[in-house]
């Protein structure tokens, strides 16, 4: 569990948040040490949904682990294409919608499922953002 991973981390400890961007995935474990490290402390209710998304034909775009919330996220590079809607205690959440653990979602990311109990989410690409030049 997450809170296992956070457990014995000093009060006075610098915390901060670190991320592995596209990291390699063999299917069942990354290469990347941190990727497996977050990978083995997020959610598994969270973990079905990326399993089955990855087959399905999404990617994994990046993971992150955030020490001072106690929160990981799993960033998959396009919108959901797997239904579910029927997994139990999770929150689906739309551009615009505020989450329980403070987050927006921002400009380029269409969707979030995050899980209640831990506040970790999977945040999907919004495939027809196009970031704005100035």
């Amino acid at each position: 569990m997450v809170d296992d991973y956070f457990k014995g981390k000093g009060q006075n400890e610098q915390k901060y948040t670190e991320s592995v961007g596209s990291p390699s995935w063999d299917g069942s474990k990354f290469h990347h040490p941190l990727a497996q490290q977050i990978w083995e402390v997020f959610p598994s209710r969270l973990k079905k949904i990326v399993f089955n998304e990855v087959q399905s034909g999404n990617t994994i775009d990046s993971v992150l682990i955030n020490h001072n919330l106690s929160i990981t996220k799993v960033a998959l590079t396009t919108e959901p294409i797997t239904d579910f809607s029927k997994i139990e205690k999770i929150k689906i959440r739309q551009m615009g919608q505020r989450s329980d653990f403070g987050r927006y979602l921002y400009d380029g990311t269409s969707y979030t499922v995050e899980d209640l109990e831990s506040g970790c989410y999977i945040s999907f690409k919004d495939t027809s953002y196009v970031e704005e030049s100035y």
